[in-house]
């Protein structure tokens, strides 16, 4: 269960909170809601049920306006083409019904300060991904294995293969949900094409050229993904690689 005040986020006692004037290391404010929430037609309106005193001074204040208890499941997630970080993500139901605004927010664990995230509440999917920071505990390696280049007799095109091993570790002391996304080149000519040859059990698009793999780990248990790719094009063709 999280726990949302004014936009706060919290499960046990993971916190985001959304309307805080920036605070590096912020002090936490009463937990008590000082507003009654209402909806029109086009706005939500919060009335604050006393006056607030705020002083003047250089370190800045914020209070909570409105607090909610909402449902969220708990993945890591991870893109090691881009980085060998993993996040840990909570994915927000009933999202809709928080009155979310576009802004930063900043995220507790276990009543820490660990960092900041963003909200976006143009966001069109059941569930709301909201990032909670990145576990240290969990080791991502992605490594290029040698490629390989062929041309058949008689041909007039050229075949690369191109192969990856993704290895994971989790290092926590628990069992693990972890998303694992990866993508394959797309062609932008017709004279070139990509062919998946190896995914295991990812989930492939061809449109994006995204794999996305599903894994459960024990605690101290390891993981090894392994994907390949063909590449065919004419063999007077420079082929040229570009990140979008």
């Amino acid at each position: 269960m999280l726990e949302v005040a004014d936009y706060q986020m919290k499960k046990s006692s993971a916190m985001v909170n959304a309307y805080q004037m920036r605070q590096d290391i912020a002090a936490k404010p009463s937990q008590v809601p000082i507003a009654s929430v209402s909806d029109s037609q086009m706005n939500v309106i919060y009335e604050l049920n006393y006056n607030q005193t705020i002083l003047s001074q250089e370190k800045e204040q914020y209070v909570i306006l409105d607090k909610k208890q909402i449902d969220a499941t708990y993945k890591y997630h991870t893109v090691p083409k881009v980085n060998n970080q993993v996040f840990l993500m909570a994915f927000v139901k009933n999202w809709q019904n928080l009155n979310l605004i576009n802004g930063e927010a900043n995220i507790y664990f276990e009543d820490n300060y660990i960092g900041k995230t963003n909200i976006t509440s143009s966001y069109v999917k059941d569930e709301f991904p909201i990032s909670l920071g990145v576990d240290e505990r969990i080791t991502v390696k992605r490594i290029k294995l040698e490629d390989k280049t062929s041309q058949k007799p008689m041909s007039s095109n050229k075949w690369e293969n191109e192969s990856y091993q993704i290895s994971i570790r989790n290092n926590t002391k628990e069992s693990i949900d972890l998303e694992v996304l990866d993508q394959l080149p797309i062609s932008e000519n017709s004279k070139i094409s990509v062919k998946a040859l190896e995914i295991g059990d990812g989930n492939f698009d061809e449109k994006t050229g995204s794999i996305l793999w599903n894994k459960k780990i024990v605690s101290g248990g390891a993981e090894k993904i392994s994907f390949s790719y063909e590449i065919k094009y004419p063999k007077e063709m420079q082929v040229q690689y570009y990140n979008r």
